[in-house]
């Protein structure tokens, strides 16, 4: 659980270093699955009702599940700055390949 912990703790920095990386770079990243309201939601709400009732299982789960979709945010962040960033071709390049091809 100690390394599941510390993933979901990079995974939550990642996810917030990409969106601050992608706004320096003009690019608005607010794309993913758990987002920063989602996350607090999925760490306060449950444990408000359950604290560490049956073992901690409740906790664990909700770890387990932050830990995965935080990391899934940080890489569909990473995907939509890099399309954003891709060169577009040039219309009159375009049209001279189809020309010759």
């Amino acid at each position: 659980m100690v390394v599941i912990s510390l993933l979901a703790i990079l995974g939550t920095f990642l996810t917030s270093y990409t969106r601050a990386r992608a706004e320096s770079l003009g690019i608005d990243a607010k794309v993913g699955l758990m987002q920063r309201p989602e996350r607090v939601a999925l760490l306060s709400a449950p444990q408000a009702f359950f604290g560490l009732a049956f073992d901690g299982w409740v906790l664990a789960g909700i770890i387990t599940l932050l830990c995965v979709t935080s990391w899934i945010t940080a890489v569909q962040r990473m995907l939509f700055v890099y399309r954003q960033t891709l060169p577009v071709p040039h219309p009159s390049a375009r049209a001279r390949s189809m020309a010759t091809g």
